[in-house]
């Protein structure tokens, strides 16, 4: 029969953060090999023998530890997140301070959380954006320039005149354009430049990655609870059959 639970208080939180902070080099290593596994379940079996030393409420198990750390992870990643969003969420004003201190900043050291990072909103508010506030550099654009070669044709107009006595003919040919046969003339033409994302465009965009981000997390989030729930509803079933067995073999005994 399952125990009745109990939440988890503030101070047994903030116990388990500082715990976990502990030996986060273990237990967060992202490595997932057997010898590692070992070493993170020898490392929660530590926290759990600490944590329960502490008096604090009741007895908490290895996996019920587990999973309320996994519970706060997901929880301050969200709270991280939102903070960062309202930095550049459009509507003008100030944004809305969301703070982070103490057990939390903890939490975040642990998970080296991206989320945490930002800038300030320039851009946010009623200022008209002028074109001096999104120029790049100079030294941002690129020039490049490509030599491209232009064989003109050669052009010329033949011009008849007729002399003052009318009998004589005199032929001129009047060259337009024209350049040496064989020369080429060179000229060049210059590609689009291309200039770097802005600033506010580059915030937009660190947004929707820390978005994607906290989808992928949730999604990692509800997997893990289920392989957790999974792994100990499968422990419980091997004590009962032990259980089982061993009622058996008593039986056995008795008659």
């Amino acid at each position: 029969m399952d125990k009745k639970r109990v939440n988890y208080s503030s101070e047994e939180k903030n116990l388990l953060t500082s715990l976990v902070h502990k030996y986060k080099d273990v237990v967060e290593n992202k490595i997932t090999n057997s010898a590692s596994n070992q070493q993170k379940e020898k490392a929660w079996d530590v926290i759990a023998t600490e944590f329960n030393s502490r008096g604090v409420n009741v007895t908490r198990e290895v996996d019920s530890l587990r999973k309320q750390w996994v519970n706060i992870k997901h929880d301050i990643k969200k709270k991280a997140a939102k903070g960062k969003q309202e930095l550049y969420r459009t509507g003008g004003g100030p944004p809305t301070n969301i703070i982070i201190d103490g057990p939390e900043e903890l939490v975040l050291d642990v998970v080296s959380a991206k989320i945490i990072s930002g800038m300030y909103n320039k851009f946010d508010g009623d200022r008209i954006i002028t074109c001096n506030d999104l120029s790049t550099k100079p030294d941002a654009f690129q020039d490049d320039v490509e030599d491209v070669v232009i064989h003109e044709p050669q052009s010329s107009t033949s011009t008849t005149m007729t002399a003052s006595n009318g009998n004589e003919r005199i032929t001129q040919e009047q060259d337009l354009g024209k350049t040496p046969k064989g020369k080429p003339n060179w000229a060049k033409k210059r590609r689009p430049k291309v200039c770097e994302l802005s600033d506010i465009e580059k915030a937009k965009l660190e947004i929707l990655q820390s978005q994607k981000q906290l989808v992928d997390e949730e999604r990692q989030y509800k997997t893990t609870l289920y392989e957790m729930e999974v792994e100990h509803k499968h422990k419980l079933y091997k004590l009962e059959l032990e259980i089982e067995k061993k009622n058996l073999t008593n039986c056995k005994i008795c008659n």
